[in-house]
């Protein structure tokens, strides 16, 4: 019984014992953690990143519990981040690409991911950058770097003369993320790289599938202005002046076309009725429509003031030749084209005196005009025939 009773004594220190070892070894361990990270956070502020690295991997080797082992890579790609700053682009996407395969669950890893292919890409390694790309859409799903990955992936796609994998890629950004713009720009792009490359019917295609997919939502009306733009260029490059000329007018409100594009559409329209179609009564119809939208555009009322002129409308062409001067009082061109005509326009008309004033105005800025030269004599040829 003696001996039952020494043994559970002996038992029970030896319990107490190895309890105490252990404990003795926890403060141990848990004080040199908290003296290696204090160290590792003085060495990574005092600017020493790469020592500050080499210890903190030291640390994780040892650390069983996931969070605090999360804590610790997220600073070492922290530390390698900061390593960055002085360093070359090809040295800072080793880097980048370093901590994407090391450190993926980092907030560091997310924040910098699209550093990698965006590099690849604009250095025009676009088998790297898909590769970078389609791993973000993996791991990052229904996030927004997610959605520049894949608009990246159709202009890629579109880089690569894959205009309908691009396309597609761009239909598939649009449903799977409607509150974003991304896809339908895709689409867009893939619009206008068809009609830069004359396929003008598959650009059309495009165009009107764009301009369904988008008919009921309002939120998505630019992208209409945007297909609509892109279809009159289209169809004015194509010489369907008529298409053209008939969507500008039936969509000109819904739409809002900028001033610039509804000022060339017309303007490109009237100027193809009037230069290659003679016909100037189609031409002026559109010009004066025009004129009502922008009545102080000088190339307007330049334009109208010639094609009256042309169809020998005197009186008309005279009010449009003085109201361009009125909004380019300076015009001071050799020769002085502007006076020129009106000088013309007010010998038609039989107002010699007033063709005798820009006769004036001419040789004054171009003394050796021979239009208005001869036009002093023939003026004073028929006031001598009148007396």
């Amino acid at each position: 019984m003696a001996i039952d009773k020494n043994l559970k004594i002996c038992g029970s220190v030896c319990f107490f014992a190895a309890v105490s070892l252990f404990l003795c070894a926890v403060n141990t361990f848990a004080q040199s953690f908290k003296e290696d990270m204090e160290k590792a956070e003085f060495l990574s502020k005092s600017g020493k990143h790469e020592d500050a690295i080499n210890l903190y991997k030291k640390i994780v080797i040892n650390i069983k519990n996931p969070e605090v082992k999360r804590e610790i890579n997220e600073k070492i790609a922290k530390n390698y981040i900061f390593t960055t700053f002085h360093k070359d682009e090809d040295e800072k996407i080793k880097i980048f690409e370093m901590i994407l395969k090391k450190y993926p669950d980092t907030d560091i890893a997310y924040k910098y991911c699209m550093e990698v292919p965006n590099h690849f890409y604009k250095m025009g390694k676009y088998k790297k950058a898909l590769h970078y790309y389609q791993e973000i859409i993996k791991k990052y799903l229904n996030d927004d770097n997610s959605q520049i990955a894949l608009f990246k992936i159709s202009e890629i796609r579109l880089k690569q003369g894959g205009y309908k994998d691009a396309f597609t890629v761009g239909r598939q950004l649009a449903d799977k993320y409607p509150e974003s713009f991304r896809g339908l720009f895709s689409q867009i792009h893939v619009a206008e790289k068809y009609y830069k490359t004359n396929q003008f019917q598959k650009a059309l295609e495009i165009c009107f599938e764009i301009l369904e997919y988008v008919e009921k939502d309002l939120k998505r009306a630019k992208f209409k202005r945007n297909a609509y733009t892109l279809m009159v260029e289209i169809y004015l490059e194509m010489g369907k002046f008529d298409h053209a000329l008939e969507i500008v007018r039936k969509k000109e409100q819904e739409t809002k076309f900028s001033e610039n594009d509804l000022r060339f559409f017309y303007s490109k329209i009237a100027n193809y009725f009037s230069v290659i179609d003679k016909n100037y009564p189609r031409a002026l119809e559109i010009y004066e429509d025009i004129y009502e939208k922008f009545p102080q555009n000088v190339a307007i009322v330049s334009n109208l003031a010639h094609l009256y002129e042309l169809i020998g409308e005197y009186d008309k062409a005279i009010k449009f030749y003085n109201e361009y001067l009125g909004l380019e009082p300076e015009d001071k061109s050799i020769p002085p084209y502007t006076h020129i005509s009106l000088m013309n326009c007010y010998m038609k008309i039989g107002d010699f005196a007033k063709a005798q004033g820009q006769c004036n105005i001419i040789l004054e800025l171009s003394p050796e005009n021979k239009e208005a030269q001869k036009c002093l004599e023939q003026i004073e040829s028929e006031t001598q025939n009148k007396q």
